[in-house]
């Protein structure tokens, strides 16, 4: 998909999830239903967790463009409960209850065991072992209890996510305001030899690190376009984010030339510090870069 197609698509996806039956469905519950729809219908490669998946319905509500590995997985659930929807509207909701129940595991109604409730009850002596009319008739006592354990749940979901939406405004206008020098960026720790002080003149780099203007503009030109080609961001709430090693990897350049036009695209105002992650495989921290403009 091309970049106008992918925000006309979000656009479509976000004006669809403002409206019933999906308006009352919190962010949190979709992800994880479509999370576990897709461990069980092979529409397009599942998400590594739900709360990726999860994360993905939150940008979306918030206006943003998801990129094109996010909207192959949104797309064929959605029209799947759109075709539930034209057949029994009421079943869309429960639907999407049972699943995110699931959370991606899969329940064999033909094997108890696999069931939590199955499990408790097949090792239960009969002569300790609750009929239905007792089921029954505590379901009636205690169902002022269940609604409000619903209502309850229902609302942590709800504040969970205006948590998550608000930690990422938090953190984009952090960003604003560190590009604007008006709130002073994180003092780096590391090797003193990395910066030179300022009573040393800078030391010119030797070999790849020295990139001119027209390169580092070539670099970013390959940013973009690593997510105009379905390139996840290292940030699931910040839309751009990258880290050195992925651009690397996606354009076969040199370590040091990579850091050098990315030192350089910040001077000059295309990049901006996003924050800190960690590498998935050494466990590392790695800093995390972004997009002014995605």
């Amino acid at each position: 998909m091309t970049k106008d197609e992918r925000r006309d698509r979000s656009r479509e996806l976000q004006a669809l999830l403002n409206k019933a039956p999906f308006k009352k469905i919190s962010a949190s519950q979709l992800g994880r239903a479509n999370f576990a729809w897709l461990h069980k219908v092979p529409a397009a490669p599942p998400y590594s967790t739900a709360d990726a998946a999860s994360q993905s319905y939150a940008l979306l509500r918030k206006g943003q463009t998801l990129g094109d590995s996010s909207l192959d997985r949104i797309n064929p659930f959605i029209e799947m409960l759109g075709n539930l929807g034209e057949r029994n509207q009421d079943d869309v909701v429960p639907t999407i209850e049972r699943l995110a129940a699931q959370n991606g595991k899969p329940i064999d109604d033909q094997n108890p065991a696999d069931h939590p409730i199955g499990a408790v009850t097949k090792e239960l002596p009969p002569e300790l072992a609750i009929s239905a009319e007792v089921t029954e008739a505590l379901a009636g006592a205690f169902g002022q209890v269940k609604l409000l354990y619903e209502q309850k749940k229902g609302e942590l979901v709800r504040r969970e996510d205006e948590l998550a939406g608000l930690r990422s405004e938090v953190r984009q206008l952090e960003g604003i305001l560190k590009a604007a020098g008006i709130v002073p960026r994180e003092k780096r720790s590391g090797h003193p030899g990395r910066r030179p002080t300022q009573e040393e003149p800078a030391k010119k780099r030797p070999g790849h690190g020295n990139v001119s203007d027209a390169t580092a503009l070539v670099i970013l030109d390959q940013i973009r376009e690593f997510f105009s080609n379905g390139g996840e961001p290292a940030l699931p709430d910040v839309a751009g984010s990258f880290t050195r090693p992925q651009i690397e990897q996606a354009t076969g350049r040199h370590h040091s030339q990579v850091s050098a036009a990315i030192e350089k695209l910040r001077e000059q105002g295309h990049i901006r510090a996003a924050g800190i992650t960690k590498h998935p495989t050494s466990g590392m921290k790695t800093n995390v870069y972004a997009l002014e403009a995605v």
